[in-house]
């Protein structure tokens, strides 16, 4: 660690001093700042566009009127400033130093200019509730997978199969029923296993957000539990490079990771701009409080890159990524009869351990993922009108414990998938008039999925259409309300032998669903959202044919064939206030499902030729879903930062009378962050710490599992970070300890929970080292 920690303070000043000459010779250092206000009444004017002629792109007014421009030269610039219902304003700006601006802008009766809207932001819900992670709090995440990123957020939590598989889990709900948005783009993966993580690299994205409830009318008719969204930073067509440097250690499983980012925007071409970026990440086993866990280690190399050109009116963006993992499945997993795994699972340590190692071999996924997304835009007034196509192919292996029984036969997975997605989708985003704005569009999706080895669920091949519009109406200056409408239609035609038949079975799926939502603006501190929804989601392939070992769960899956769609009406009640020095929220949501499908344990377990598995079977049931979230920040003094989250579900089947399996426990962490004052070169330092209680999920059928729920357990962790500016530049370095006190526990939603232990102390350090090289 010593060493390492060395190896960094040398890369720190050696970047600093490239820095401090990339600043001596440059010019454009200057910063245009300003303030757009209505000259009839003194207001700031939210979403003005601010179009900057010689560089040839725009930035949006923030919603008390202000807006910044960096890294300008001393020259003049012409300023062309359009907000919708008010009059064109142009001005020019001499820059000779930092400057700030006050500009008016008069309204008008009639819409005559044009609007330039976010390309990020009009396709998204008006009223929702949201939980965003961008800049420092995504800062000090990097490293970590998708799902443990998210699964400190209140309402988030994350399904685990064993210490290095997560899949996202919000309001209790999870694989299919929640939607991942990889650059706009819904990820299309092998998403019916539950150890199945995303194949999203998280370091492509500069914002993450996470939609709780009903969004299945702007995202499909799978987000019934939310959406993720991953989206990077709006390729900029500034004059020059920047890069940023993500670096990365982890003490547990001796694991490090490094990122890196570069963005160029040409100077002889306005309006273009390209992006590279790559990771790279490699852990070996995790330690347990009391042992090592043998075979649980990692590699991860994951590569995009992204081009925009942009005009005034339109433009066309393209972006290309790659994922590619090796995972090592707990060995300890995989037992040989079944008297052994009742044994296993009823001991307080595996059978199986070892010592420090960063080999992965069997049990073991490779997986590979590509994307390839390309879109075209075009403004006319107040519209926008987007076309996009991507392809995806993801291919997984999984291997079994052991290679095939002929020696001579070469190391080859038992398993194998491939599939490829194609996905279309046009929608115009349009402004009626200052009250109403909406959007109207169309999905199509075309997936192929084939196998190659033993059999676990069929080659199959689907088309899925969907048409949607959405209107948001602005009430009164304080009250909002937005409704929307989808249909959605689903083909699947499976393909498998069953007594040496060809089997070939088509399913056909279909059904509108409507959300309806209002907001209202009590006061300047307090905000109410009502919505109401439905949904609906096709079953999956595995839900309706899985019959098999599912390697990397390690179980055995039984799908049912007469499953039926899973429809589900929504109620969320969000208060959100914010107060000079406390700010946070309360969301309360609620579900009745028709036909909710979930896997269930079934006895005894199922001995094959690969070993004793657990079984389960899907099945379908009436139920209801419950829960509270809780979000509460205050600042009790300058210096002193409090604050609580707190989530709780339930679920209950109402076909069988008795509460319904695998759904998250109740959760409450308190933290306090105490701000340091600065010294010198150290900026913003700060030191938190945080106590996490998961309580023991007591809502569970009897003897419905083949373990009862484990204990609750307290987590305490502690972090410490500052800004160190080196040549005018600010890097962060932050150092977190997870899990202090050593706690020897097992997560309820961790499906290794049978055999194993989770991880102990964790020590991280992060580095992230932003450089920006752009010149005259």
């Amino acid at each position: 660690m010593k060493t390492i920690l060395l190896a960094w303070i040398v890369l720190c000043i050696s970047i600093a001093e490239i820095q401090a000459q990339s600043v001596r010779s440059s010019a454009c250092v200057y910063t245009l700042s300003g303030i757009i206000q209505y000259t009839n009444s003194g207001e700031p004017v939210e979403g003005a566009l601010v179009f900057i002629q010689e560089l040839n792109t725009y930035v949006l007014t923030k919603p008390d009127g202000t807006f910044r421009i960096d890294s300008l030269c001393a020259q003049s610039y012409r300023l062309h400033i359009d907000m919708l219902a008010c009059s064109h304003k142009d001005t020019s700006v001499l820059l000779q130093k930092n400057t700030f601006i006050r500009i008016g802008l008069t309204p008008v009766e009639k819409d005559e200019e044009i609007t330039i809207e976010s390309q990020h932001s009009g396709n998204q819900p008006e009223i929702s509730s949201v939980e965003v992670l961008e800049k420092e709090e995504l800062a000090r995440l990097r490293g970590n997978s998708l799902g443990e990123s998210l699964k400190y957020l209140p309402g988030v939590t994350a399904l685990q199969t064993g210490p290095t598989i997560f899949k996202p889990v919000i309001q209790g709900m999870y694989g299919t029923r929640i939607l991942i948005l990889n650059n706009g783009i819904r990820q299309e993966g092998q998403q019916w296993g539950n150890e199945h993580a995303p194949e999203v690299d998280p370091f492509i994205a500069s914002k993450i957000s996470v939609i709780k409830g009903v969004q299945s009318i702007r995202y499909g008719s799978d987000a019934i539990g939310g959406v993720v969204l991953l989206e990077p930073e709006a390729l900029n067509t500034f004059r020059g490079t920047k890069a940023l440097i993500n670096l990365g250690g982890f003490s547990n499983n001796r694991a490090g990771v490094a990122s890196g980012i570069i963005e160029h925007g040409f100077k002889k071409i306005p309006g273009l701009a390209v992006r590279v970026q790559g990771t790279v990440r490699k852990g070996g086993n995790t330690r347990t409080p009391d042992y090592w866990l043998k075979n649980t280690g990692f590699q991860e190399a994951n590569f995009s890159a992204a081009a925009a050109y942009q005009a005034r009116r339109w433009g066309v963006e393209t972006f290309y990524s790659q994922f590619n993992t090796t995972l090592g499945i707990f060995t300890g997993s995989h037992i040989g009869n079944v008297s052994d795994l009742i044994t296993a699972i009823n001991s307080g340590q595996p059978a199986v351990t070892s010592g420090f190692s960063y080999a992965v071999e069997r049990p073991k996924q490779i997986v590979n993922h590509e994307l390839w997304k390309n879109k075209v835009y075009y403004r006319l007034r107040q519209h926008t009108l987007v076309l996009e196509y991507a392809r995806q192919f993801n291919k997984r292996q999984e291997y079994d414990s052991h290679k095939a029984y002929n020696p001579g036969l070469p190391d080859e997975p038992q398993l194998s998938f491939e599939l490829t997605t194609h996905t279309v989708q046009t929608y115009a985003e349009h402004r009626i008039s200052s009250r109403i704005r909406g959007t109207a569009g169309i999905m199509y999706i075309n997936q192929a999925n084939t196998y190659q080895g033993r059999y676990f669920i069929p080659n199959f091949a689907s088309n899925a259409v969907g048409v949607y519009v959405t209107e948001a109406y602005k009430l009164s200056a304080k009250t909002k309300v937005e409704a929307g409408l989808r249909y959605d239609y689903k083909y699947l035609k499976s393909y498998y032998y069953e007594n040496n038949v060809l089997q070939a079975p088509e399913r056909t799926f279909q059904s509108p669903t409507a959300n309806l939502g209002l907001l209202h603006e009590w006061s300047s501190h307090i905000e109410t959202q009502v919505l109401l929804g439905t949904a609906f989601r096709a079953p999956n392939v595995n839900e309706l044919y899985s019959n098999g070992v599912h390697h990397g769960a390690a179980a055995y899956e039984i799908g049912n064939p007469d499953l039926q769609p899973e429809k589900a009406v929504n109620a969320a009640f969000t208060l959100n206030y914010m107060f000079k020095k406390c700010f946070g929220y309360v969301h309360a949501y609620g579900y009745y499902f028709n036909n909710y499908i979930y896997l269930k344990p079934v006895f005894p377990p199922t001995l094959t030729i690969r070993g004793a598995f657990p079984t389960f079977e899907y099945t379908q049931v009436n139920a209801t879903y419950g829960g509270l979230d809780v979000s509460l920040n205050d600042s009790i003094t300058k210096k002193i930062i409090l604050s609580a989250r707190y989530s709780m579900v339930s679920a209950y089947n109402r076909s069988q009378d008795e509460w319904l399996i695998y759904i998250p426990p109740t959760r409450l962490q308190l933290g306090m962050k105490y701000l340091l004052p600065a010294v010198g070169r150290i900026k913003k330092p700060y030191v938190s710490v945080d106590g996490i209680l998961t309580a023991k999920k007591k809502n569970v059928p009897a003897n419905a599992d083949y373990m009862a729920p484990p204990a609750g357990y307290f987590l305490l962790q502690a972090e410490a970070g500052a800004y160190i500016t080196l040549a005018k530049q600010e890097m962060l370095i932050t150092l977190t300890a997870q899990n202090i006190l050593n706690t020897r526990y097992r997560d309820y939603l961790d499906r290794f929970r049978y055999y194993a232990d989770a991880a102990g102390t964790n020590i991280i350090l992060r580095l992230q080292i932003p450089l920006d090289f752009t010149k005259q």
